[in-house]
C-alpha cells in the first residue's frame, strides 16, 4: 500500500509541475515586453501630460513606428536618427546605440517608415532641447 501512495505523490506532483511549467510558458509568450507606440501617438502622449506619459513609457522598452525625418552624426558622440513628428512643440529623436545600427540607416532615405527598438528616455535636453530620446538597440 505504502508504494501506491507514493507513486500516487509523484504522479501528482509530476502533473502539478507540468501544470506550472505551461502556466510560466503560456506567460511568458502572451505577455509583450515591448510597448507598441507611433511616433505621433508618443509625442502626443508627452504633449498632454509630461507625468502620466513618464508613468507609462519612461525607462521601458518600446516598439516605436513612424517615418524617418533625418539622420544626425557627431563626431565625438553617438548618432541620432530624428522621426517626423506633427507636432511643432516636440522632436523625437532616437539614440543610436552601436555602429551596426548607424550602418543600416545609411542606406535608408528620409521618409521611409522605420520601425526601432529601444528604451524610452522621456523628455530630454541632451542634444536639442525639450526633445523626447529613445535609446535605440533595433531597428527594422
Amino acid at each position: 500500500m505504502g508504494k501506491n501512495l507514493r507513486k500516487k505523490k509523484k504522479k501528482y506532483a509530476n502533473v502539478v509541475m507540468l501544470l506550472l511549467i505551461l502556466f510560466v510558458l503560456f506567460f511568458i509568450v502572451l505577455q509583450d515586453k515591448n510597448i507598441k507606440v507611433s511616433v505621433d501617438e508618443l509625442v502626443n502622449n508627452y504633449s498632454l501630460d509630461i507625468s502620466a506619459s513618464d508613468k507609462r513609457f519612461l525607462n521601458k522598452e518600446i516598439e516605436l513606428t513612424g517615418e524617418l525625418k533625418a539622420f544626425l552624426q557627431f563626431e565625438s558622440d553617438k548618432s541620432l536618427l530624428e522621426l517626423r513628428t506633427t507636432s511643432d512643440e516636440l522632436k523625437l529623436y532616437c539614440i543610436l546605440m552601436n555602429k551596426e545600427i548607424e550602418a543600416k540607416v545609411l542606406t535608408l532615405t528620409v521618409g521611409t517608415p522605420i520601425t526601432v527598438y529601444g528604451k524610452c528616455l522621456g523628455i530630454k535636453n541632451y542634444k536639442f532641447p525639450h526633445s523626447i530620446y529613445i535609446e535605440v538597440e533595433q531597428i527594422k
